[in-house]
């Protein structure tokens, strides 16, 4: 059986190989935090992009909250 990944896993094979600019801080958000910014964004009005004819493959929302 596979050991769980960590999202901290994700940045370990690129160290040092970071775009300048960009900073891993582990623990950015606390657990509370997070759940916030996910409800908050589950909240958002999200419908299937179009592009001309086309449906993209993501969801995006127009409105400000």
């Amino acid at each position: 059986m596979q050991p769980r990944s960590t999202q901290s896993d994700l940045f370990e094979p690129l160290s040092g190989r970071l775009p300048d600019g960009l900073v891993y801080r582990p623990d950015f958000l606390s657990v509370a935090e997070e759940s916030q910014l996910l409800a908050q964004i589950r909240a958002l009005p999200l419908h299937e992009a179009q592009y001309k004819q086309f449906t993209a493959k993501r969801r995006i929302t127009t409105s400000n909250p």
